[in-house]
């Protein structure tokens, strides 16, 4: 899905917002400003939709800012700016808060669920992940659930993570660690709850008890990205898949100790330092 996608649905089903949304505009020029969208809400307010596909970025809040002081004056109270986003990184949401600003999250999977309830097809196309043929999706599903069953006790913990919360009902939804236990441990009794500890597989937060989660290379530690699968937050643990294009920065008991931009990290020295020590 591309911006212009995501603004496609969102036009055709401004609910996803807020309800009483009604469109006025789709990429017009005011007063000199490109916006994206442009909505009246239920109270005869102009509501600015700033958004962004993919992960909102800190330049973005730059823009928030910069819409906000040409739009909202003592003349045009009556105005509304919002940054919509398929994710808001938990310290932007917290910086967006602190400064009264207005955003929405909207994940792709709660835009397939609800264009999978709307029946609409032709949006839903433009997803890949989705499959057209229902059927032929249930029966690998019930293909895998077969055998990661029977191979239970050879799959890693990360296998675990990846077959359990990349499923619709799971996929880029907020859980605390007991519940996270509860989903694991249900599919495979087996596994021993001290051995769940998504916090361990985060982006976002670096554990040093999983430090094996660390591939050293030419003696620089560098994160291991088949590890990296979810995102804190301060409601529980989001899956968020292998290999997402992260940015963001990385803490160690709310300490900064590296950088995500795009998928890559960039640890600090004095962490590298102490992972080699370590290892």
């Amino acid at each position: 899905m591309n911006e212009k996608e995501f603004e496609d649905i969102l036009c055709k089903y401004p609910g996803l917002i807020e309800d009483g949304l009604s469109l006025t505009g789709r990429q017009v020029n005011v007063k000199g400003k490109h916006v994206d969208l442009i909505f009246q809400d239920r109270y005869g307010q102009t509501l600015i939709i700033e958004l962004k596909q993919g992960a909102v970025k800190r330049e973005h809040i730059a823009q928030l800012l910069d819409y906000e002081g040409y739009f909202v004056s003592l003349d045009n109270p009556l105005v509304r700016v919002m940054l919509v986003g398929n994710r808001v990184p938990p310290n932007l949401k917290k910086a967006l808060d602190h400064h009264g600003f207005e955003w929405k999250e909207l994940p792709e999977s709660t835009l397939i669920t609800a264009l999978q309830n709307e029946k609409d097809s032709q949006l839903l196309s433009y997803f890949d992940k989705f499959d057209k043929n229902p059927k032929a999706e249930e029966k690998r599903v019930a293909t895998i659930s077969n055998i990661s069953k029977e191979r239970s006790e050879i799959m890693t913990m990360i296998d675990k993570y990846i077959y359990l919360f990349s499923k619709p009902e799971h996929f880029e939804k907020e859980y605390s660690t007991h519940d996270i236990v509860k989903i694991i441990q249900k599919e495979f009794p087996e596994t021993k709850k001290g051995t769940i500890l998504p916090s361990d597989c985060c982006y976002n937060i670096f554990n040093f008890g999983g430090i094996s989660f660390v591939k050293i290379k030419n003696g620089i530690p560098n994160i291991d990205m088949r590890s990296r699968l979810f995102e804190k937050s301060d409601l529980g643990y989001k899956f968020i898949g292998q290999n997402y294009p992260y940015t963001c920065e990385l803490y160690w008991k709310g300490e900064i100790c590296g950088i995500w931009k795009d998928g890559e990290c960039k640890l600090h020295e004095w962490l590298i330092e102490a992972i080699i020590t370590r290892s």
